[in-house]
């Protein structure tokens, strides 16, 4: 027996943008269509190398922090 899906498995309507591509998340820079964008963590889009560095800068520094305080 062969079962066949009911209703269709690729979507009929466009799929919406969430957003979180549209400005750059540090510096809020808008991100344009045919430029490169530059990923972390997976959900957080930048405008540059630099910018994405610095993040990852302020991110490895908050840990440091948090890791001195605890111990």
């Amino acid at each position: 027996m062969v079962m066949k899906p009911t209703s269709p498995t690729t979507p009929t309507s466009p799929v919406v943008a969430c957003g979180f591509l549209d400005s750059c998340f540090l510096c809020k820079q808008k991100l344009l269509p045919g430029k490169d964008i530059y990923m972390y963590k997976g959900e957080w889009g930048f405008c540059s190398v630099e910018c994405r560095c610095r993040q990852i800068y302020m991110d490895e520094e908050g840990s440091t922090i948090k890791t001195k305080k605890k111990g």
